[in-house]
């Protein structure tokens, strides 16, 4: 008797909670098969074949030290609940509260413990020990199922609106497929056309590389959208040919005047002249920003905060940008493609290091300018770089732009005036 209990013990301990409703019928197979009478087998007797044995499940014994109780009457399973020979009864719980006890993974078990009178104290005490930790198991398990099932409820609701996602992904797809003469590839191509590249690893949209390259040739980009658009504009478009060029007119503004606010905030040194300029810039960028688009904070930055550093901090912004660091990335990339092929680590430190030691010498520096400037071809007529000419024009565009919409500016509020003055004549006559 207490070697089988010995051994339900050491199963509980192994096993934990997980599949205790097994382990409890483990132990009352153990407590019944154990008799009080010991018989001397012996080899003779090994070979004989085993005498039948009742199920002690339907016998239903009690469970004694010393003798062995008469065996009582065959009982069915709602008996089994009510009477006092079964020591433990599992009960399964209704935990979803839907009326059924279908025993998955949201329905669980109590235990039932009623201990026969004639039982020993070490027996009785093992059996309620067991249920006491059944019950702190349990108790301890509660959160984990509550969490479970959360997570469960809210990986459901992830797959379900991933499926959704997937089903829209394909319907568009088959709405718009790649087409090399759709509206959208011959957007693509001019923005190619100046370099600019759609970065897939972006989400589709430009870096800051890209943006810049945009706001340098806002001019030629935005004029050719607006053919391209009027071109290909699709059946039921109720835009016409003046309000689709009207709105990207309206970018290729907003655009511009960013280009002259931000070539302003980044000159060193800046005049009060400067100061002014950005100032009439940012005030009409702001502006035509916020008719498509939110007012961010480094939006509001420019707008409150960049005059006043541009006066007060010495030197102003333009020599405390980051550029220095984008430039210092291109360079490493261009020594690690040079060095690629050593393969030791600190040879290749090494020669880096010198390579770039050398190129940045003053001396050298010096040198290879003075051989520039010896070997450069004479003009009769000198000649004006492309860098300078494209410079001289985007300036030439920014302030016109600026002066277009501050005249336009000027005339709706005066038109706003004449209004009101036109309401309040009426109101006194």
């Amino acid at each position: 008797f207490f070697d089988a209990e010995d051994d339900v013990q050491a199963l509980l301990k192994s096993k934990g909670v997980k599949g205790l409703e097994a382990q409890v019928d483990t132990v009352l197979t153990g407590l019944s098969q154990t008799t009080t009478t010991t018989t001397t087998t012996t080899t003779e007797a090994r070979k004989q074949p085993p005498e039948k044995v009742d199920d002690p499940m339907e016998t239903d014994e009690l469970f004694e030290d010393t003798e062995s109780q008469p065996k009582r009457p065959r009982l069915d399973n709602q008996q089994r609940g009510t009477q006092l020979g079964v020591p433990i009864t599992p009960v399964a719980v209704d935990d979803e509260l839907d009326g059924n006890v279908d025993d998955d993974v949201n329905d669980t078990y109590n235990l039932e413990v009623m201990i026969p009178e004639g039982l020993s104290e070490s027996a009785r005490a093992k059996i309620l020990k067991a249920k006491e930790d059944y019950d702190v198991a349990k108790q301890a398990l509660e959160p984990l199922v509550l969490e479970r099932q959360t997570i469960t409820g809210r990986l459901q609701k992830t797959r379900d609106a991933l499926r959704e996602l997937k089903k829209k992904m394909k319907e568009f797809r088959k709405v718009h497929k790649t087409d090399t003469e759709g509206l959208e590839k011959k957007l693509t191509e001019v923005l190619k056309e100046v370099n600019v590249e759609i970065q897939r690893y972006h989400g589709g949209s430009l870096n800051g590389k890209d943006i810049k390259k945009v706001m340098d040739n806002a001019l030629f980009i935005f004029e050719e959208f607006a053919k391209i658009l009027v071109v290909g504009k699709r059946p039921g478009c109720t835009l016409s040919k003046a309000e689709i060029e009207a709105k990207c007119g309206e970018y290729k503004t907003a655009f511009l005047l960013w280009d002259g606010a931000f070539s302003y905030a980044r000159k060193i040194n800046p005049t009060p002249e400067d100061i002014a300029m950005y100032e009439r810039f940012v005030k009409a960028a702001v502006k035509q920003h916020s008719k498509f688009c939110s007012i961010t904070h480094k939006v509001h930055l420019m707008f409150k905060h960049v005059a006043w550093q541009m006066k007060n901090i010495p030197g102003g912004l333009g020599d405390k940008m980051e550029d220095w660091v984008e430039l210092a990335h291109q360079l490493g990339a261009r020594m690690r493609t040079r060095f690629r092929s050593v393969k030791d680590p600190l040879t290749r430190a090494i020669a880096r290091e010198r390579a770039r030691q050398r190129d940045t010498d003053p001396e050298v520096v010096a040198y290879i300018d003075g051989l520039d400037e010896r070997t450069r071809r004479e003009f009769k007529v000198e000649r004006v770089s492309k860098a300078k000419v494209d410079k001289d024009t985007r300036e030439r565009r920014r302030k016109e732009e600026l002066d277009k919409f501050e005249a336009a500016e000027a005339a709706a509020s005066e038109a706003c005036i004449v209004c009101l003055d036109n309401n309040n004549s009426v109101e006194r006559s």
